[in-house]
């Protein structure tokens, strides 16, 4: 049997795990915690003057115990059409990029985030294709921009081995 003291400073957090299992954060303090025989015990301090929490418990933290991410992070993601500029105490901070997920420390400062759809969807336009094909390259798509623009992009990839069937179709008439 073993007591452990621990000691969090007003500008630290602590992440506890035992035998690799969330075990919980710790808030500023001073605690003594039992450690059990054949128990192991993990302790990760975080300085939350680095706002972006940047652990290998972020993910989990999000999806599987959002009870604690709400208390202790701001949560801002986005999906793959989508992009958020974040803003500490009203500055542009970061612009992030589709289908990413970040845990910001709650402190003194105030994280927020404006998240943009940018991106409607992919479409397909058949009646592109040949034109590009003759020059090579293989579609994949276009994707077409949201919000103020209605511009389009065209998705393609540099193809030199192109069956000849295809390049002599894309060639005719």
């Amino acid at each position: 049997m073993l007591w452990k003291r621990i000691i969090v400073s007003d500008q630290e957090r602590v992440l506890i795990t035992k035998n690799d299992r969330f075990g919980g954060i710790l808030a500023p303090g001073e605690y003594r915690l039992f450690i059990a025989p054949g128990v192991s015990l993990h302790v990760e301090k975080f300085n939350v003057q680095e706002l972006v929490f940047q652990s290998t418990w972020a993910d989990y933290l999000a999806k599987e115990r959002p009870d604690v991410a709400e208390r202790y992070f701001t949560c801002i993601e986005t999906n793959d059409f989508q992009v958020a500029m974040i803003y500490v105490d009203s500055k542009l901070f970061e612009v992030m990029l589709p289908a990413k997920r970040m845990l910001f420390w709650r402190s003194a400062v105030e994280v927020t985030a404006e998240v943009v759809t940018v991106i409607d969807g992919p479409q397909f336009a058949a009646q592109k294709l040949p034109a590009l094909e003759t020059s090579g390259k293989e579609v994949l798509g276009f994707l077409r921009l949201g919000g103020r623009g209605n511009g389009r992009i065209v998705l393609y990839r540099q193809s030199a081995c192109m069956p000849s069937a295809t390049r002599q179709k894309a060639s005719g008439p």
